[in-house]
């Protein structure tokens, strides 16, 4: 038999397959790239932005945005660097605050922020952006695409703006990070839902920048509003810091993303898809609940054939993650209604997710392994499964002599079809 170890959770499960059957593990790149143990910083960056400034160090102001805990950047490695040169240069410690790149998730309470370091949480100013408190967000126009951008406030009033995250595969934003914590973490709903809405097009796809209308809103919208600094690392998939980026916002992502490509671009041929896929969304926090670990499905679907069968390893320890997606999908019969129903109405944040997911299932067929009650996936119009090795016995008397593909790290392993012009 042939066994294979997937992260789900905080655990590794081991899951064995027939040896009869032609099973692919499909990673991302090894790589020669070193291992940054110790983030340093180019004071010279952060001195000429403040001699642009043109005003008295004590006077100055300077707000950093995070990302929430759904995204896993290492700010214990990327944070104490950033401040300490913010100190070093005169900055005061109380004209610095945090803001929390919520976007359209759910705010934690800031005493909640496990993953900034607890010296920091106690020392700073932090501040949970919420989308839909319309008296905390400015109105800054239209971008070229129709966005109307109202982003947070307090953000834009600050004199020295500072996103600190890291930059990966995003499965229809094409990148994260860089100015999307800012673009779309501090955003409106509105702004983020009409930006969404392009998720659609064939260019939002991982791995795209130039063509593709989300990332290039995501741009636009970074410039309107005066982000002046991006501290975006690049890791590994076991989580190794592998790259640092400190710069402008553009100099940022167009740095990081070259590194991101050589990692996680990994060239399928057309004809070698697969009848079966089982994907791990890559464990904690990228399977923290079904609407992140989505992600993993929309990479897995691309290599599989059409009329095969996708297996979606993720625990969703907070369930589906959006009680707006959680209500709309409730009342849908199946992935065609769903599609039907988006046909005939505005793009809504939260229901999106069921298109999403709609689209991969008019091509395949998605079945899910986790935590949540099997009853709720039913109602999700995805199969639960119970017990893996099981439901590859199947699958297996299903498809004769099927190909069957693994992604251990399926969030960040991006397939690129050589079909496809990459």
């Amino acid at each position: 038999m042939h066994s294979t170890t997937l992260k789900y959770d905080l655990d590794e499960l081991t899951i064995t397959l027939p040896d009869s059957q032609y099973v692919q593990t499909i990673m991302p790149h090894p790589h020669q790239i070193a291992i940054i143990s110790k983030v340093e910083l180019d004071s010279f960056v952060l001195q000429n932005l403040l001699i642009q400034k043109q005003k008295s160090l004590n006077n100055i102001t300077v707000g950093i945005v995070v990302n929430d805990r759904t995204r896993p950047v290492p700010y214990s490695n990327l944070l104490p660097p950033m401040l300490n040169l913010l100190l070093k240069n005169g900055i005061p410690m109380e004209n610095i605050c945090f803001f929390i790149a919520n976007g359209t998730h759910v705010p934690d309470s800031v005493d909640k922020l496990s993953y900034i370091p607890q010296e920091i949480l106690k020392s700073f100013q932090f501040a949970n952006h919420d989308c839909d408190e319309r008296e905390n967000l400015r109105y800054l126009g239209l971008t070229q695409i129709g966005t109307p951008v109202w982003l947070n406030a307090a953000f834009l009033d600050c004199d020295i703006k500072i996103a600190v995250n890291n930059i990966e595969p995003h499965h229809f934003a094409g990148y994260s990070g860089a100015a999307k914590s800012v673009s779309i973490g501090l955003a409106a709903r509105e702004t983020i839902t009409y930006n969404h809405q392009f998720l659609t097009h064939p260019h939002a796809t991982a791995c795209e920048f130039y063509l593709n209308p989300i990332r290039q809103d995501v741009e636009e919208i970074g410039k309107m509003s005066e982000l002046d600094l991006c501290l975006s690392c690049v890791m590994d998939e076991q989580k190794n810091i592998v790259s640092v980026h400190f710069g402008s916002p553009d100099s940022v992502i167009q740095s990081a993303i070259k590194i991101v490509n050589k990692l996680y671009a990994v060239e399928i041929s057309s004809e070698d898809q697969f009848d079966l896929v089982i994907a791990s969304a890559g464990g904690f926090p990228k399977d923290i609940n079904l609407y992140q670990a989505q992600k993993a499905l929309t990479n897995a679907a691309r290599i599989t054939k059409t009329g095969g069968k996708v297996l979606l390893m993720a625990a969703c320890r907070e369930g589906t993650g959006s009680t707006g997606y959680e209500n709309y999908i409730s009342k849908m019969k199946n992935p065609q209604a769903v599609m039907d129903d988006f046909s005939k109405q505005a793009f809504v944040i939260g229901p999106h997710k069921a298109l999403q997911f709609a689209i991969i299932q008019q091509r395949v067929h998605v079945a899910l392994y986790s935590k949540m009650y099997p009853d709720l996936v039913r109602k999700l119009l995805i199969e639960p499964v119970e017990k893996i090795e099981n439901w590859i016995k199947l699958a297996c008397q299903t498809h004769l002599n099927p190909r069957i593909a693994i992604l251990p790290n399926a969030v960040v392993t991006i397939p690129i079809l050589k079909w496809e012009d990459k």
